[in-house]
């Protein structure tokens, strides 16, 4: 069975190029356009890893990581961001992310996080 994993992305372009990418890797990916719609399907279903973006409309990444710390915490979950500042990775992992990845980042570099966060 093929790990469950929940994009949270509000740029279409990019998360339908994830979409793609995690899709061919063989893992079972749910998209959401926003961190609403990503804490609606938290909470309808189990994911073995959520990726996110951290900056998003009304619910931001970090919102997304406190309810999985709180509701799911043995979820990993890891965060990108386009506004990659030493201090926001460090408060993601200080909150709780299995990694915080600036955007733009290199495709396999970003594979091999997934990988690692499933295993």
């Amino acid at each position: 069975m093929s790990s469950k994993i929940l994009l949270i992305e509000d740029e279409p372009s990019l998360r339908k190029n994830l979409e793609l990418l995690l899709t061919m890797e063989r893992y079972a990916v749910t998209t959401a356009a926003d961190g609403v719609d990503g804490l609606r399907y938290l909470q309808e279903e189990r994911f073995d890893l959520v990726i996110t973006d951290v900056m998003m409309g009304e619910v931001s990444g970090f919102d997304v990581l406190e309810h999985i710390s709180t509701h799911h915490p043995d979820t990993p979950v890891i965060l990108f961001t386009g506004y990659g500042t030493n201090d926001l990775r460090q408060e993601a992992l200080r909150k709780g992310a299995y990694r915080c990845i600036p955007k733009p980042f290199d495709v396999e570099d970003f594979l091999t996080v997934v990988r690692k966060a499933l295993s």
